[in-house]
């Protein structure tokens, strides 16, 4: 990529917000259609909001938060890296509504791109998702690695929380039982869990 409008024709295309900041200092670069005109943010606009969008548009809780993830992550070495977070957004110069976003640095060009989904759009229950993420004590780092697991682990997540057992589970997937233990710890462990009740009850909480 040689400069940021080179992505222009491709993420008018995508669905949700698509935006692209400047790694260095987190300044906006540059917004897809839907971002904007969700945002109610004009054209003329738009060149003023460069070096304050995040903290005109996120709440102050969502913005020190973001600042920080984002920070670690033009920090950390790992090439093509990928962090989700839930973010609070100024929807429509009105009220505050939540989104999903998942973010990915270029190292080469200096940009963190990034793209965001209304929480309804990503979770079934998106009225208890609000209650859980506003609540204080509640952790929100189990909510992202839920969102994170790999298909197969929301397949064998999906079977645990209707009552299949490994031995059943392993069979529709054509899975060892063992592998399929396997799996059920790895879950676990991404989501900060006591074992497979706790993970079921998120689970059912959250996706049923």
């Amino acid at each position: 990529m040689n400069k940021v409008s080179d992505l222009k024709d491709l993420y008018r295309l995508m669905p949700g917000w698509v935006h692209i900041h400047r790694s260095k200092d987190l300044s906006l670069l540059s917004m897809n259609k839907q971002m904007q005109d969700d945002l109610c943010i004009t054209d003329e606009e738009l060149p003023h909001l460069r070096r304050n969008f995040l903290e005109k548009y996120l709440n102050n809780k969502s913005y020190n938060k973001i600042e920080h993830a984002l920070y670690n992550l033009t920090c950390d070495g790992i090439l093509e890296k990928v962090i989700s977070y839930f973010s609070c957004y100024l929807y429509n110069d009105d009220f505050y509504r939540w989104y999903l976003t998942s973010s990915r640095f270029n190292r080469a060009d200096g940009i963190i791109l990034s793209l965001t989904f209304p929480i309804e759009k990503v979770f079934h229950n998106p009225e208890i998702l609000v209650e859980l993420l506003e609540s204080e004590d509640f952790n929100r780092d189990r909510l992202v690695s839920l969102y994170n697991l790999t298909f197969k682990e929301k397949e064998i997540l999906k079977y645990l929380s209707n009552g299949y057992s490994d031995s059943e589970i392993g069979a529709m997937l054509m899975l060892s039982p063992v592998i399929v233990k396997d799996h059920e710890e790895n879950i676990s462990k991404k989501l900060q869990s006591n074992g497979n009740a706790d993970i079921i009850k998120l689970y059912n909480t959250i996706c049923a």
